[in-house]
């Protein structure tokens, strides 16, 4: 049992710390109870979606060296939630069109109805996601 309970705990802290090490740009910061908080993109999630480019992003507590995460039916997860860039009318999706959490479904948006806000004021977006400096 104790080797049992070891192994699970090696996975956990292993798939944190590949969590901590992936290709993440932060896009924007704020803060909560838990402190300064880092909306960061997944530079691997980039993907063309008709004529958007979306992407998946993470929220990093740096107080905590770590993702959030929240649970569901005692299992963990990644807090996370998808976005979408209009790189050719340099316009970036400021609501999420899908997420990981289910309190938040109903809080997803889809891009006709999307709150769309200049790509100036997001140059992390803009250089990672559209390639643009």
């Amino acid at each position: 049992m104790k080797k049992a309970v070891a192994a699970m705990f090696c996975f956990c802290v292993s798939g944190a710390q590949a969590m901590e090490t992936g290709p993440w740009v932060t896009f924007k910061t704020g803060r909560n109870s838990q402190g300064r908080l880092e909306h960061q993109i997944d530079s691997s999630s980039i993907k063309p979606e008709g004529r958007y480019k979306s992407f998946w992003t993470r929220v990093w507590v740096v107080k905590e060296k770590q993702p959030l995460v929240f649970s569901v039916n005692e299992k963990l997860f990644f807090w996370s939630q998808k976005f979408l860039v209009d790189c050719g009318g340099k316009r970036f999706g400021v609501s999420f069109v899908d997420t990981n959490q289910p309190r938040e479904e109903k809080l997803r948006t889809t891009e006709k109805t999307t709150r769309w806000e200049g790509l100036d004021k997001f140059p992390a977006v803009a250089s990672t996601v559209c390639g643009k400096k």
